[in-house]
């Protein structure tokens, strides 16, 4: 598996996607890849322009993560107020990241994120 030291190096260039950081809590897929992640706060005129949803997924005692790639679906409201569940498919592992979540994002410490031309 591949090595990604920042998000940008996951997207191709071009498309526009979504980045999230979870411990896996709200993260559910089936093994087609179809799922969704859970309870977010994020700027939705953004969530609607994404083709992308990317995945830092650290799990405990972990330091880095691994990274998953899909496409976006849509998103619902969460059943916590002001907050989203993020919908996609061919959701897949496509490598690592030994960087930590300030480091791949460039987000600072929001848990979620977008890249591209928006």
């Amino acid at each position: 598996m591949k090595n990604f030291p920042t998000a940008k190096d996951v997207l191709p260039r071009g498309e526009k996607a979504v980045v999230v950081f979870t411990r896996g809590e709200k993260l559910g897929f089936d093994d087609e890849g179809y799922g969704g992640t859970g309870n977010w706060k994020t700027t939705l005129a953004k969530l609607e322009q994404v083709e992308k949803v990317i995945i830092y997924l650290r799990e405990k005692g972990q330091s880095g993560g691994q990274i998953y790639v899909g496409n976006y679906v849509g998103y619902a409201p969460s059943p916590e107020a002001d907050r989203v569940i993020i919908y996609f498919f061919h959701l897949k592992e496509v490598g690592s990241t030994t960087s930590n979540w300030p480091d791949f994002g460039s987000f600072g410490q929001n848990p979620v994120g977008f890249l591209g031309e928006f």
